[in-house]
């Protein structure tokens, strides 16, 4: 056999066993969304600085766009979207949040399913409890039962778009809510019937230098769904649109962002997810994982012990 091919062979195999591996399995992304306990964070205060600030994201190896539960609906400075022993999910955002870090978020969006026997569900954002035990989280796939609601809501994204899989109980009126999180209450969202489309956009503003001034761009974000919607009307909220549909007990809802125009969000979406296969996206988004968490790879005799 030619000496080159045999190379060539060798090396493929060996790359493809490392592929193959699945190095995602040892990532928890809920590791420090908890309090925490350390003498340094001790030191800081009560304060959200106590906590580790990161966020169970879900996405793309350096996506733009990560989609997280939300526990907090602000994008206030040093306030994750997400904490361990929040009581309650506010939605599903589409974040920028730099993991670990005490700055802010900007020109997010998010989602709620919700069933609107909810009492005073109309005039304010859906929220429910929920339990970690039913609970699961990865950097390609999050899902959680939303108690107050009786819905199953699962999340896989890519770069910079979303799929998302809602399941309702029973006979129960099935609706949703999508906000720009713009605490200026500068954000803005529209539905498009001719497209079954939702779009909107939530102005960037600074955090240090001219605080709270306009940082000169926007988050812009589509929605999209597997079924025909409609609007709940007179909300008088244009920060915030409900929505209903009428048939079967489940919707798959598809977001995509862009940081230059509604176009452009609905171009990634476009490129990013263009049929309707959740299982399709979550199972390249894992690939995606293991193939840049396998660049690395330690090995030791215990399982438990070993480093990605």
């Amino acid at each position: 056999m030619d000496t080159r091919l045999l190379i060539f062979l060798i090396a493929f195999l060996i790359s493809d066993s490392v592929t193959a591996q699945n190095y995602v399995k040892y990532v928890d992304p809920l590791i420090g969304t908890a309090p925490a306990t350390t003498v340094s964070a001790l030191r800081h205060s009560a304060g959200t600085e106590l906590k580790g600030q990161t966020f169970p994201a879900v996405g793309r190896p350096f996506g733009m766009t990560l989609w997280t539960p939300e526990t907090r609906i602000t994008e206030a400075k040093c306030v994750s979207p997400y904490y361990y022993d929040d009581t309650k999910i506010t939605g599903f955002r589409g974040s920028h949040w730099m993991s670990g870090s005490c700055t802010q978020d900007y020109g997010t969006f998010s989602i709620m399913p919700f069933i609107s026997e909810i009492p005073d569900t109309i005039t304010r954002s859906p929220v429910s409890g929920y339990n970690h035990a039913n609970e699961r989280s990865s950097p390609y796939y999050y899902s959680v039962l939303l108690n107050d609601h009786g819905i199953l809501a699962e999340l896989t994204a890519t770069s910079r778009s979303a799929m998302m899989r809602f399941t309702y109980p029973g006979n129960k009126p099935k609706c949703i809510a999508i906000r720009a999180n713009s605490d200026e209450k500068q954000g803005m969202v529209w539905y498009s019937r001719e497209r079954n489309e939702i779009a909107g956009f939530n102005p960037v503003h600074r955090m240090y230098q001219g605080w709270g001034q306009p940082a000169g761009f926007s988050g812009y974000f589509v929605f999209r769904f597997s079924r025909q919607v409609e609007i709940i009307p007179d909300l008088k909220n244009k920060q915030m649109i409900l929505l209903k549909f009428n048939e079967g007990n489940d919707i798959m809802v598809k977001a995509a962002s862009s940081f230059t125009s509604i176009e452009a969000a609905r171009n990634n979406l476009d490129n990013e997810i263009p049929g309707w296969n959740f299982e399709l996206v979550m199972n390249e988004t894992e690939s995606e994982w293991n193939k840049t968490l396998g660049k690395i790879e330690v090995k030791t005799g215990s399982d438990r012990k070993s480093v990605v």
